[in-house]
């Protein structure tokens, strides 16, 4: 009899020991989904951030372009600068657009 009081003691111990390692498995599972989804949450922000930074690059680029031809004597000057001042535009909505992301 005693014995087998034994051996259902270290059946309880060993049921109780799987349950806890269940809840840990579990547990760990659930951490590993969290992980995986703030790793594609922050992935969608940095693409989303070097887009717009390539595209403030693109800006900036035509603005040193446009700079150039309005220092430049022409005909084409007025309607470079009405583009000059959309692009800045365009630039400003775009630094506070990052500037939200952050």
């Amino acid at each position: 009899e005693a014995a087998l009081a034994a051996e259902r003691d270290q059946h309880s111990a060993l049921r109780l020991s799987h349950d806890s390692l269940d809840a840990t498995r579990m547990l760990l599972e659930q951490t590993v989904e969290e992980a995986k989804s703030s790793r594609s949450k922050l992935r969608a922000e940095l693409d989303r951030a070097e887009a717009e930074l390539e595209e403030k690059d693109a800006l900036k680029r035509r603005l040193d372009e446009l700079e150039e031809l309005r220092q430049q004597p022409g005909g084409e000057l007025a309607a470079e600068r009405a583009r000059s001042l959309q692009l800045q535009t365009t630039c400003a909505s775009l630094r506070e657009q990052i500037r939200e992301c952050q």
